[in-house]
């Protein structure tokens, strides 16, 4: 645990420097912020517009602002937490742009190689019951469940990206799971009953 904190205090002090040599007119200092950044920002940015091309085009755009914003930053050594946040209200800004929120594809691909029909069907329906439970969700809920469940970060990462407490992360957790159940008793009762 002390190592994850060590490399983890190494990172904010490296980005910290970064962004001061960022500040100072060095270009290549803000190249570096982007390259270990990058993949987190397109990460997070999916997860909230559902689609691939549109998370990089709203990753690029996070890190124009986050140049044009540098010497707003108050703590350099948070640079991370803080250029997420971006990343997530560039996101849910080009989402509600859209008017309307695109249907996840499903991947043919997956369904294709599964082992029989019945399989395919049912991975689909699946996938599909859960992209529609998790689109009843509050935008701030599903971003929670987005970020604590599939990209794995804690309470309080989430909370410094969505600009809310890790308490009222956790709330949201709660009671998104409470509603995911709801909404996929229905689906989890019919594949019982096929067992």
């Amino acid at each position: 645990m002390a190592e994850v904190e060590t490399n983890a205090e190494t990172k904010t002090a490296e980005d910290a420097e970064l962004v001061r040599a960022a500040r100072r007119g060095d270009r290549a200092a803000f190249g570096r912020l982007v390259g270990r950044h990058a993949a987190r920002a397109v990460r997070v940015a999916e997860m909230v517009l559902g689609n691939r091309a549109d998370a990089e085009d709203a990753a690029q755009d996070a890190f124009v602002r986050a140049l044009e914003r540098l010497d707003a930053l108050r703590r350099p050594e948070a640079f991370g937490a803080w250029l997420l946040r971006l990343v997530t209200t560039v996101s849910l800004n080009a989402r509600r742009a859209r008017g309307r929120r695109r249907e996840e594809e499903i991947d043919d691909d997956a369904i294709l190689h599964a082992p029989d029909p019945a399989a395919r069907t049912s991975d689909a329906e699946l996938r599909l019951a859960l992209v529609q439970a998790l689109d009843t969700l509050s935008e701030e809920r599903r971003l929670a469940v987005l970020l604590c469940l599939v990209d794995g970060m804690n309470a309080t990462e989430a909370g410094a990206i969505m600009g809310i407490p890790a308490g009222t992360v956790r709330s949201h957790l709660h009671h998104a799971r409470i509603r995911l159940r709801q909404e996929l008793a229905p689906f989890a009762n019919e594949r019982e009953k096929e067992r």
